[in-house]
């Protein structure tokens, strides 16, 4: 009977690390852009003939922003901030906790919150992650994360790993940790 139970608790586990990794692929789609070296500035927003738009906004100015790390064990953090649409300069703030993590923050915000996050992405050089995934899927509830910025020309930063991280990721992800955390407990949470 406790090896039956044994098993349903490795069962569960396993899904629900699948299933967190399903929400990494996803968010990690939810803004779209290209590389931030320029090879491909394209804009989300194919025709029905796959054409794309180009962006042509600053190409220092950050415009979209994904962070989300975590562990099923240790909590898991979902950051996200987008354009309202409809309204220049507004963007949409969402600090999403599970697994034991009380955030549940969507506030509208300025351009002064990426301008501070982009103030982190320079100082702890986090472009140095710009296309690194690697996963080691032989770890089963480990530790992952997705890293997406974009920019104003359509330009990304992207990033994602489980259990195999960017040289310098331990100081860029605790920048940005400390500062999302501190900037999302000002407004409380639900």
């Amino acid at each position: 009977m406790s090896e039956v139970i044994g098993m349903g608790k490795r069962l569960l586990a396993t899904l629900i690390i699948v299933m967190v990794i399903i929400m990494l692929i996803v968010s990690s789609l939810s803004l779209v852009g290209c590389n931030k070296d320029g090879a491909n500035d394209e804009k989300e927003g194919s025709s029905t003939t796959g054409e794309t738009q180009q962006m042509d906004g600053d190409p220092d100015t950050l415009v979209g922003f994904s962070y989300h790390f975590g562990s099923y064990w240790d909590g898991q953090w979902d950051f996200d901030i987008t354009p309202v649409e409809g309204s220049e300069g507004a963007y949409l703030f969402r600090g999403l906790g599970s697994n034991g993590v009380d955030l549940d923050v969507e506030e509208t915000v300025d351009q002064s919150v990426l301008d501070e996050i982009e103030a982190i992405i320079q100082e702890k050089d986090i472009a140095q992650w710009d296309g690194f995934s690697q996963r080691d899927e032989s770890i089963k509830d480990g530790y992952g994360f997705s890293f997406k910025a974009l920019y104003g020309d359509g330009s990304t930063i992207e990033a994602d790993g489980y259990e195999v991280y960017p040289s310098n990721y331990k100081a860029g992800h605790d920048a940005l940790k400390t500062y999302l955390v501190s900037y999302s407990s000002s407004f409380g949470t639900d």
